[in-house]
Formats: structure tokens, sequence, C-alpha cells
């Protein structure tokens, strides 16, 4: 059990992303890529985490907002991952901005948290602080 959780850390996706892709493969995209750059030993982890949690329901949260988040087993931080200037059809509505937000599993007050603040950010404008 991962006991100590070392913080947050925020990465803004640099390029666009392919045009017309799912909001499944744009999950998938983002996990492996901040897997691949945070978490290079668990990127199966976080891409099946981030993808069945949006699975599970949709991660859409509103004005434009999609926050697919997942919760894996030995992480030492939280990311948020921000991919903006998007069009993505989610579900009934369209992205055009996705945050995924990994975090360690036994640390669900810190997950709830930084979604708050996500939601936060997007409904106030302005910097994003976490």
């Amino acid at each position: 059990m991962n006991t100590e959780h070392t913080g947050v850390k925020l990465l803004n996706r640099s390029g666009e992303l392919p045009q017309g892709l799912t909001r499944e493969e744009v999950v998938s995209l983002m996990a492996r890529e901040v897997a691949g750059i945070c978490f290079p030993g668990l990127v199966d982890e976080v891409v099946a985490a981030a993808l069945e949690r949006e699975a599970a329901e949709s991660t859409y949260l509103g004005r434009g907002l999609a926050v697919p988040h997942a919760r894996v087993k030995d992480l030492s931080e939280s990311v948020v991952y921000i991919a903006s200037g998007l069009d993505v059809a989610w579900g009934e509505d369209s992205a055009d901005c996705v945050a995924l937000l990994c975090s360690p599993a036994d640390c669900p007050d810190v997950h709830l948290q930084l979604l708050s603040k996500l939601v936060r950010w997007r409904m106030k404008g302005g910097d994003l602080v976490l």
C-alpha cells in the first residue's frame, strides 16, 4: 500500500490531437502519454483504469470540460494532464478541454479535492492552481 503521496504535477499537452477521435480513444491516448512520462512501469494499469472509469459513467462535467480519471495502486503522486483547444464528442456533449487526472488509489481525498479544483477552475476561469 502506498502511504506517501508526494504531491501533484500539472502537465499541459503540447500539440494537437488527431481529428475524429472518440472519447475512448482520447482517454486511451492521453492516459498512455501521461503514464509514459510519469509512470513508465504502470502504463497498462493507468490506461485500463481510465478506460474502465469512463465506461462506467461519462466524465463530462459541463462547460466543455471532461475529466477522465484513474485511481491506480502504486502511484506516488497525482498528475493532471490537460489538453485544450479540442472538439471531441463526449456522449451528447462536446469537450473542448480534457483534463486527465491520475492519482494513487489509496488517496481518495486528494483525488476528490483535485476534481473539485478542476471544476471550480473551469467555472471561474483564470489560472489553475493545484
